[in-house]
């Protein structure tokens, strides 16, 4: 989507690498709970949640609840090390 709003490249791909670490944070996080397993379980997860945020970001009427989740996402990504980046 962000392609599509003429973001920059690299912020595209910061986007996409972050997904990726935010991905590879909760099967290190279901592996230190001792959920052994789980990828099938993340994988429904991941799916189900990748086709509920494209639906969101294309909904004007979700701004204000999509920063809050935005702000909770890049406050749980400081706090765990995931982020790289300020923003």
């Amino acid at each position: 989507m962000a392609e599509r709003r003429g973001r920059e490249e690299t912020d595209v791909r910061h986007a996409a690498d972050m997904a990726v670490r935010f991905a590879e944070a909760a099967r290190h996080e279901a592996d230190a709970e001792r959920q052994g397993g789980s990828e099938p379980h993340l994988s429904a997860i991941f799916s189900e949640m990748e086709q509920k945020w494209d639906g969101r970001f294309s909904n004007p009427m979700k701004l204000s609840e999509n920063k809050d989740w935005i702000d909770y996402c890049r406050a749980l990504g400081r706090d765990r090390g995931i982020l790289t980046r300020p923003n």
